[in-house]
């Protein structure tokens, strides 16, 4: 949280701008160019720029904060537009800014197969369980089979959760999400 003291009738501008693929230098430029033209402008407090990449491309959102709504204003008037998809006007220092009115949603990769999960975990827990197996049954040998199964399964099931099945969908990724 910045505790720095901000102006009691702060104001804001949020906007979106597309970055062409063969164009991003000359997208960052033109932003460049604005946010120079918001420095210069009376009442300028901050900005700031963020790339983003969606799913259909890259993106750069830009926020530029003035001492007062008219000095925002005063300035919006007279910068340029240039390739900005949307903006968000708000008053007050802080504002949560929600994007998704403005450019595309952001694509979820499709889950695996399951077919390909059952492999994947397959090969992880067989020779989990096998070394687990091997590794306790000289200490375990006094108890039912329902016990050393129970002992065994409460020891593996955090380590395949958190550890083993995340690296081992890292590892195969490639193979995971390879196109039919």
């Amino acid at each position: 949280m910045n505790d720095a003291p901000h102006p009691p009738g702060a104001a804001g501008i949020h906007a979106l701008h597309k970055v062409h693929h063969d164009q991003s230098e000359a997208a960052r430029h033109r932003l460049h160019e604005r946010l120079e033209q918001a420095a210069r402008s009376d009442g300028f407090i901050l900005a700031t720029a963020i790339k983003l990449t969606l799913a259909d491309g890259d993106y750069l959102a830009s926020h530029i904060a003035f001492a007062s709504a008219p000095h925002r204003d005063a300035w919006r008037a007279e910068a340029a537009q240039g390739d900005v998809l949307g903006e968000i006007i708000t008053d007050g220092p802080v504002a949560w800014i929600d994007f998704t009115g403005i450019g595309p949603a952001i694509a979820k990769p499709a889950p695996p197969p399951k077919w390909k999960m059952a492999i994947l975990s397959w090969l992880t827990i067989f020779p989990t369980l096998t070394t687990f197996l091997m590794l306790t049954s000289p200490y375990l040998h006094s108890l039912h089979l329902v016990g050393r199964i129970f002992i065994n399964t409460v020891l593996i099931a955090p380590l395949m959760t958190w550890v083993l099945m995340p690296t081992m969908t890292r590892i195969f990724r490639p193979w995971l999400h390879a196109s039919r």
